[in-house]
């Protein structure tokens, strides 16, 4: 007779958020040693399946939200697709008013979460200023 488990639940009991979450952070890692697309993709993904599974509520849903935030800059910094930037600011948007409803659990990842979200404007700012420039010199051919 075959044992049924909650969708959420792995056979051996353990939930199968953590064990996706544990495989988006060995990916994660990986991805900061490689930075191969496919890596950040497969990271992203798996972030994206936890954040899926788990209520808002769930004690790791703004360290999901954060990771997640984080993989997507460094999908941009890959690609150099704006949309990644964008992402990585709606996620860490996200996570703020959850971090600072309980701000003494959260200190490490507000801090995350603050110096992420000024890298990422930092990184658009730099990037428009480039857009700009290059939109001159196009300009000054004509």
């Amino acid at each position: 007779m075959a044992v049924s488990y909650p969708e959420s639940e792995h056979r051996d009991g353990t939930h199968r958020s953590e064990l996706l979450g544990n495989y988006a952070l060995v990916l994660a890692t990986r991805v900061e040693r490689t930075k191969t697309s496919s890596d950040v993709e497969k990271c992203i993904n798996s972030y994206q399946r936890v954040i899926s599974i788990i209520s808002t509520d769930d004690a790791i849903y703004p360290g999901v939200l954060t990771a997640l935030s984080i993989a997507f800059k460094a999908k941009f910094s890959i690609s150099n697709n704006m949309a990644n930037l964008d992402s990585a600011i709606k996620y860490a948007k996200e996570a703020v008013p959850i971090l600072l409803s309980r701000p003494q659990s959260n200190i490490a990842l507000l801090n995350d979460v603050g110096n992420l979200i000024r890298g990422v404007v930092e990184l658009k700012e730099h990037h428009a200023v480039l857009d700009d420039s290059t939109a001159l010199e196009d300009l000054n051919v004509a």
